[in-house]
């Protein structure tokens, strides 16, 4: 799930967007003086024209504007970059997707992103590097990312070591503040490295102002930094080859090998960070805010799912955005088919929230799964990365639509090894002439048995004969199994 990044729980984070957080922007946040802004704004921009006409100037500039005649194909594609990532559309898009800025604030943010990086592209090595990542060992790379770092963090964003890391992915990246320290995590496996236009926007997202980089818990501010930053990185560096070849999936197995045999290493050391950050105090989303929907059975509301069993949950996806689905919970098909409608239309409403490559997981309890079924039969191709159903009555008269899955998504079902009687028999469908006993295992999916009785998940204690979906049971069982790669 493409779950990006977030501040553990050990940090503050403001819920509003203070006209004090805009000044540590560098914002003019007094409309009496907009006009001096939008004349800074304007300045900056006529600074660029001027590069540009420079050319005209020199020898070598004459000659830099013949050779691009002679490569118009190439320069016909960076006119389509321009269209698509030049200050006004990237603005815009990103005023569509911020509810809390505007036009003015997100071409501003523009203008201080194109500064930095511009000091990025006066230094030739650096940028090799990135356009040839694959080329470096895990040392040297992660010597690159953090030169990068310091110039994506010059505008009051969060500066702090990296580490990258591979072993797993969730997530793209993180940034850590709490009783650990501070640290920023780049995950190798997750982010295409032979794509430097990709590196710069994970790292442009985790070095976001740490206290906007999740305000009003929206991830958009983050995003929106990183995906401008993206596009005034590959409107510059148009011209720059790619020098990598091999695949980002080769660089890890040979790094990941070497290391082995060295018995230590940047990567492992990344790794073990990765596991510190989203253990104990740890917590939040991964590079993206993805979102977990849980979906409470029979007889039952939200609040069958504990608070340790959900921190649990957040820890394995790398993601602490969740919200409850709450239905009647009557024990009938039209209750669950009714249900069902109305967890497809929060569905697509939260979809529609969600940027590029965040990701949907799903965990039902009991007839919860039922429900998830008749949702997903309402769900268009590949708006589900995940669903887990927890000692869910499999009938007949319910069926999951795998067409709703994305590509590489996965249905995971937990059962009780001694629950017969609750889920086998009182989850079944009983008729004046038909008894349709329900199943405990399901078809095209990961079946996990538990060595637990009743299907009562997260209304007893952890050690509890009859809990399955205790923070035990989940870290002992479905936490491994979400991890493998």
């Amino acid at each position: 799930m493409q779950t990006q990044p977030s501040f553990s729980k050990d940090t503050i984070l403001s819920n509003t967007q203070s006209e004090k957080d805009l000044q540590t922007l560098g914002v003019n946040t007094n409309l009496s003086n907009t006009e001096q802004s939008t004349q800074e704004i304007q300045s900056r921009a006529l600074r660029a024209t001027l590069r540009v006409d420079n050319h005209l100037l020199s020898s070598e500039g004459r000659e830099k504007i013949k050779n691009d005649f002679l490569n118009l194909g190439n320069n016909l594609a960076q006119i389509g970059r321009g269209v698509r990532n030049n200050i006004l559309t990237q603005s815009l898009i990103n005023t569509f997707r911020d509810k809390d800025t505007n036009l003015f604030l997100e071409m501003y943010a523009y203008a201080l992103i194109d500064d930095t990086l511009s000091s990025l592209f006066n230094q030739e090595e650096l940028l090799n590097s990135l356009n040839g990542a694959t080329n470096l060992d895990s040392t040297q790379f992660q010597e690159v990312l953090n030169e990068v770092v310091k110039i994506a963090s010059e505008e009051n964003g969060f500066r702090a070591p990296l580490k990258i890391y591979n072993n797993e992915e969730v997530t793209k990246g993180y940034a850590y503040s709490g009783v650990e320290g501070e640290w920023i995590g780049f995950n190798t496996l997750s982010n295409d490295i032979t794509n430097p236009n990709k590196i710069i926007n994970t790292l442009y997202h985790e070095t976001s102002n740490k206290e906007l980089h999740h305000k009003s818990n929206n991830d958009a501010y983050a995003s929106n930094r990183g995906n401008s930053a993206e596009s005034i990185f590959a409107l510059k560096n148009y011209q720059g080859k790619n020098k990598n070849t091999i695949s980002t999936l080769e660089w890890n197995q040979r790094e990941t090998t070497r290391e082995t045999l060295r018995g230590s290493g940047v990567l492992r050391e990344g790794n073990e960070y990765n596991t510190r950050a989203w253990s104990g105090q740890g917590s939040g989303s991964g590079e993206r805010d993805n979102l977990t929907i849980f979906v409470h059975g029979t007889w039952s509301d939200p609040s069958t799912f504990k608070s340790d069993f959900k921190k649990a949950v957040a820890q394995t996806l790398k993601d602490d955005n969740q919200k409850n689905f709450s239905w009647s919970g009557n024990n009938d098909v039209e209750s669950r088919k009714g249900a069902g409608k109305e967890l497809a239309q929060m569905i697509k409403k939260e979809i529609k929230n969600l940027e590029d490559g965040e990701k949907i997981t799903i965990i039902a309890h009991s007839h919860g799964g039922n429900v998830v079924k008749y949702a997903s039969q309402e769900l268009s191709k590949g708006e589900l990365d995940r669903v887990i159903f927890l000692a869910t009555p499999h009938r007949n008269d319910a069926s999951f639509n795998q067409a709703s899955l994305n590509k590489g998504g996965r249905v995971v079902n937990v059962y009780g090894s001694k629950d017969l009687i609750i889920q086998k028999f009182l989850g079944s469908g009983l008729g004046v002439f038909t008894l349709d006993f329900a199943k405990r295992t399901m078809e095209n999916a990961t079946n996990i048995q538990i060595n637990q009785g009743s299907r009562t998940l997260g209304t007893e204690q952890d050690g509890s004969p009859h809990s399955i979906h205790t923070k035990q049971n989940w870290k002992n069982n479905v936490d491994p199994m979400l991890r493998k790669k």
